[in-house]
């Protein structure tokens, strides 16, 4: 009975970070430049060579909001049902540094392959004649 409740303080914490992350953190990021600032976003290009413009902006975004979202809400929900401070402290940590490295390295590694995949490219059409020109 007790996994299960921590599996609706889960998803019930997922949802809401997930609301919330979204709601107010994705809607001040509005254009490239605001989002390359983002300390996410220079990982991504310093460690895995990805082109933020190629992979595209709102894709990005809602990776993040899901990776972070994910990341906060699991380790929130493992040490709610931790009892003592110091352990709490140190499984917390613990499992924030695994879930940050593990997580990121996955998405980098897929948003890497989205950018060399042709779905992934924007195609930009031509004002004048609507064809596409790269």
């Amino acid at each position: 009975m007790e996994v299960l409740w921590a599996i609706y303080d889960f998803f019930f914490l997922y949802l809401l970070i997930f609301i919330i992350y979204t709601v107010f953190i994705n809607k001040r990021k509005k254009n490239f430049s605001t989002l390359k600032k983002n300390d996410e976003v220079v990982l991504f290009v310093n460690r895995y060579g990805i082109d933020v413009e190629k992979v595209g902006f709102k894709r990005i975004k809602k990776y993040l909001a899901l990776i972070n979202s994910f990341i906060i809400a699991f380790s929130s929900t493992i040490i709610i049902h931790v009892d003592g401070l110091l352990l709490k402290v140190g499984i917390g940590f613990v499992v924030i540094m695994i879930m940050i490295y593990s997580l990121y390295e996955i998405v980098g590694r897929k948003l890497k392959k989205m950018e060399g995949d042709k779905k992934c490219t924007t195609v930009k059409k031509s004002k004048k004649n609507g064809k596409n020109i790269g």
